[in-house]
């Protein structure tokens, strides 16, 4: 099936509301398609098209949301089981809480066992994290400014790596 044939669907079993059959099918589609894949041509995509939607209301958007940061969380149990190497995720500027678990959700999947910051950080504090491996995400290509300050936490020997998936 497409990206756009799947986005349809989601958006079908959304309009449903119907959270036990939208949970369902985000499982079925996760053992389907591999994880970039669905990220990026179903699951972005239909959350774009909820917010610009305006007979969709903030609810449905919700419980996709809900639903995806469950499915994420998860998933990010599941891969602890597996070898990895340990990295903290944190959203360095940016609201997107949902959005955050499914990065996290395609980290695990490259061989890190997550663990999340679940809220949105001004400005990372590697110091606080000396022995540990931070990972920022930002949304979008890095400004000037982080790029010095990645660059400065480098320099300092601080692990930071900056995601941009």
């Amino acid at each position: 099936m497409t990206g756009a044939a799947l986005q349809e669907e989601m958006m079908s079993i959304l309009r449903m509301a119907n959270p036990a059959k939208l949970r369902a099918r985000i499982i079925s589609l996760g053992r389907e398609y591999p994880v970039d894949q669905l990220i990026n041509h179903v699951y972005l995509p239909v959350r774009q098209r909820l917010v610009l939607d305006h007979n969709t209301s903030r609810i449905m958007s919700s419980m996709f949301d809900g639903a995806l940061i469950e499915y994420a969380a998860a998933s990010l149990f599941e891969m602890r089981r597996k070898p990895g190497k340990e990295a903290i995720l944190m959203a360095w500027n940016v609201e997107e809480r949902a959005r955050l678990w499914l990065e996290a959700w395609r980290l695990s999947l490259s061989g890190w066992h997550i663990s999340v910051l679940a809220d949105p950080i001004e400005s990372p504090r590697p110091e606080l994290f000396p022995t540990q491996t931070l990972i920022v995400w930002t949304g979008m290509a890095p400004t000037r400014r982080q790029n010095e300050l990645l660059q400065h936490w480098g320099e300092q020997g601080y692990k930071v790596i900056f995601h941009a998936p």
